[in-house]
């Protein structure tokens, strides 16, 4: 409770009038919210409000806000807080919830900030007969009847558009008859089994965490496949929380198969088995009838909330106003959720994204959602008979368009992982599905197809290198990476595919082990390579003797070995070297002289300019500090990508030459090979202002 016995409103809340009639919405009343200059109404600034702190309602708006960003030292940097009217009421129906009557005035607060930035909030609830959410059934427990009317539901209601993954717009096959070695646990049985057709099943999706966990090995496998197994005690003592509760709403639910990764793989099976398995997530997570997402829990033994007699996690906060009118914080049953560990963790990514049906467990209550655009809670009661329990169906996302694969790539990267050699592990199901969308290949997470391009990711926040990784991939390094050709350039494929062929040039290989000289293409429908060089060297004006573009034979003795990608996220993967001619150049690095621009993505790098022969600033890279602070002020090498573009043209004419660049990358030099340390752009008639020799014809190596 946020309850002050000195509660006194500041002026803005008294104009407010807060009483229960002020919550019903007029006729007339709706006209003057969503939008007009009436909807909004200025209370305080959020410095003040907490140096006051004795008006209930702002206390409670402030609460509502973004904590981590009001409350982190920050809130000079925040506004004033801004209150916009709201409202709510029935839906004639659940296939028109979007299309409600207007009964209830619900007060929305925001708050703006002096950087033009808006810190986010939770819709408010503030009538005084909701400040608690009804649960049909017992308050500790979680009413099975219920979850299972919503299974039955969408069966009867839904038919094949549920079957669907929420990424595969097909329905996936199911993964007996892809894996060989694909096993479940039977929960009547309490035993592992394989051999079970096509049945239906569960997924659990949840943390492991720092716990020790009853895993299937070699040296149990066969002992857990016997009946009654699970129960012995020397297993089920080991079985942590989270897995017997998802056993037993396996079975409450009236399913009898569930599987779940640390008993249903041979964690240490070095066959191929485990490999095979971890390659094809996609089809296990997509192929499940329900994921059952455990998204409250620290590690596999914090339990499924409500399953079992305890308390359920969810905070409450309430005020009291002079007019003794409770005001009550109401958050969505999706707000506990946003900031717990499992939304934070690398392999949770894709087992929730490629579910088709979610029973979610968020410490509030359990949800359910499905292929139709409509989240149900314990709260909400359906009858069989009520026609319109279709919903809406979840919008379809165009199949040509790339942004939304290098969106999948922007978000894993700011997942975590626990063993940084599950990079390409914990992406492998999403790693098939952006090949099967892409219709091409991963080479160490970076398309065949769109290699050039896909290789301008950029990093607005500050990274570290993971060692055992290519540096030229995002998977070498640990952040955010920002795959954006969607933005500077466009978001259709084929549009995409046609614009590389002008304005790439380079033959990329890879290297097949550093004891060995062979080298594979990393695409072979490389796009005309004679074709960009030529364009290159006319708008350039240099001339150089380009002939050379098939690797020299050279062995590589001190690299080191990277993490290798499960088969079906690279074909013919390599050593993750890549060797290839192009274009060197030397520049000068230093601070900039232009002033950063404020309408791009601001980057929390150092920002470093780049000079030429006549001291003229070129472009501008982002380096790590560390980096910067080492080898700033200095001459440095880049080598020539291929063009592109900083940001798209307007009104469609991003195929013009105008806003057209040579895209850099900025490499050091570790002996045999080089590393990438960033990548910017400059002109197109600065090669001319390159250092010492100037442009150069160049075999890199590149790891």
């Amino acid at each position: 409770s946020l309850a002050c016995a000195e509660a006194e409103q500041c002026g803005a809340c008294t104009a407010l009038k807060l009483n229960p009639n002020r919550f019903l919405v007029l006729p007339g009343d709706y006209e003057c919210m969503n939008g007009s200059d009436d909807s909004k109404i200025c209370l305080e600034l959020v410095e003040n409000i907490h140096k006051k702190g004795s008006c209930p309602f702002s206390r409670l708006a402030v609460a509502t806000l973004d904590r981590a960003e009001v409350s982190s030292g920050q809130d000079k940097e925040t506004g004033e807080i801004i209150l916009r009217k709201g409202s709510d009421g029935p839906s004639p129906g659940l296939n028109q919830f979007w299309d409600y009557s207007h009964q209830i005035f619900l007060p929305w607060p925001y708050a703006h900030m002096l950087n033009g930035g808006r810190v986010r909030s939770i819709q408010l609830n503030q009538l005084p007969e909701s400040s608690d959410t009804p649960i049909p059934s017992n308050e500790s427990k979680i009413d099975f009847t219920m979850i299972r009317n919503w299974i039955s539901l969408c069966r009867i209601y839904h038919g094949e558009e549920c079957n669907k993954a929420k990424l595969q717009e097909h329905e996936i096959s199911h993964p007996s008859n892809e894996i060989p070695s694909f096993r479940v646990i039977d929960v009547v049985e309490n035993c592992l089994v394989g051999d079970v057709g096509t049945c239906d099943y569960i997924t659990l999706s949840y943390v492991w965490g720092q716990v020790e966990v009853l895993r299937t090995l070699k040296s149990n496998v066969n002992i857990l496949s016997r009946p009654g197994a699970l129960e012995l005690p020397e297993f089920q003592e080991k079985i942590p929380w989270t897995v017997r509760d998802a056993m037993r709403v396996t079975k409450e639910i009236g399913f009898r198969y569930l599987w779940i990764d640390s008993l249903c793989i041979i964690q240490d099976d070095d066959t191929g088995e485990k490999t095979e398995a971890i390659s094809k997530m996609d089809l296990v997570y997509g192929a499940a009838f329900l994921v059952i997402l455990a998204v409250m829990g620290q590690n596999a033994n914090s339990g499924l909330p409500s399953v079992r007699l305890v308390n359920r996690d969810f905070q409450k906060l309430n005020e009291t106003n002079p007019s003794n009118l409770p005001q009550t914080f109401k958050p969505h049953p999706i707000d506990p959720m946003r900031d717990r560990v499992y939304y934070s963790r690398g392999w949770t990514f894709q087992e929730q994204f490629f579910a088709r049906r979610e029973l979610i467990f968020n410490g509030n209550q359990a949800l359910f959602t499905c292929s139709f655009d409509h989240d149900v809670q314990e709260k909400v009661v359906f009858d069989h008979n009520v026609p319109n329990v279709i919903f809406r169906p979840r919008r379809k996302e165009g199949t040509e368009d790339i942004s939304k694969f290098e969106e999948l790539i922007r978000n894993y990267t700011m997942r975590d992982l626990t063993y940084e050699s599950d990079i390409h592990n914990a992406f492998a199901g999403i790693a098939r599905y952006i090949s099967s969308g892409l219709r091409t290949s991963l080479c160490h997470g970076i398309p065949r197809a769109f290699f050039d391009w896909m290789l301008l990711w950029i990093h607005l926040e500050p990274l570290r290198r993971r060692e055992k990784a290519p540096s030229w991939s995002w998977s070498g390094w640990v952040g955010r990476s920002w795959p954006h050709i969607w933005q500077w350039y466009h978001a259709n494929i084929q549009k995409v595919r046609m614009a590389q062929r002008k304005r790439t040039w380079t033959i990329w290989y890879e290297r097949i082990a550093h004891e060995s000289s062979e080298c594979i293409r990393i695409c072979e429908d490389t796009y005309s390579s004679k074709e960009g060089l030529k364009t290159l060297k006319n708008a350039s004006g240099i001339h150089l003797d380009s002939a050379q573009t098939i690797p020299t034979s050279r062995k590589l003795t001190k690299a080191p070995d990277y993490y290798k990608p499960p088969s079906a996220d690279s074909h013919n993967s390599g050593s993750g070297f890549l060797q290839f001619w192009t274009i060197s150049v030397t520049f000068f690095l230093d601070s900039p002289v232009s002033v950063e621009r404020k309408d791009v993505p601001q980057n929390d790098n150092p920002r470093i300019a780049i000079y030429g022969r006549s001291g003229q600033e070129l472009g501008i890279v982002f380096l790590a500090e560390s980096w910067r602070s080492l080898h700033v002020p200095g001459k440095q090498e880049f080598i020539l990508l291929c063009e592109g573009r900083d940001e798209r043209a307007e009104d469609g004419k991003e195929d013009e030459e105008e806003g057209w660049k040579y895209m850099v990358m900025l490499i050091e030099w570790h002996g045999e090979w080089a590393e990438r340390v960033s990548v910017g752009s400059i002109g197109k008639c600065d090669l001319l202002e390159a250092l010492d020799q100037g442009p150069v014809w160049k075999e890199i190596v590149l790891g």
